[in-house]
């Protein structure tokens, strides 16, 4: 199997009933080479989504931002003091996730 170099992840940052919700979705195109795949489409696209939604829990229970959620919340605010009185620490360690995939196989 190949991916291919179209595969994208992209991040957002929503806020539902003034809760942060972290959205990672995941666009990949996978090339058969050789043999045979048992696995779907719809599959590979369900064990994406497990995978990443485990990986961003596992970063919040570290405390861990690697993938700039907190600077997509800065943007929000006006300057410094009201970014670091705004609680994102709190907000982040306790975000719902949420991940998608979309996954081709050709």
């Amino acid at each position: 199997v190949q991916v291919s170099r179209g595969t994208r992840v992209k991040r957002q940052l929503l806020f539902e009933a003034g809760k942060p919700v972290l959205t990672a979705a995941v666009s990949m195109r996978l090339r058969l080479s050789a043999g045979t795949l048992s696995q779907t489409d719809a599959d590979i696209a369900a064990q994406i989504e497990r995978d990443a939604a485990a990986l961003i829990a596992k970063l919040q229970a570290m405390g861990s931002d690697v993938l700039g959620y907190g600077g997509l919340a800065a943007r929000g605010y006006r300057d410094i003091p009201s970014w670091e009185a705004s609680g994102w620490e709190e907000a982040y360690a306790g975000a719902q996730v949420r991940a998608t995939a979309d996954v081709v196989i050709r």
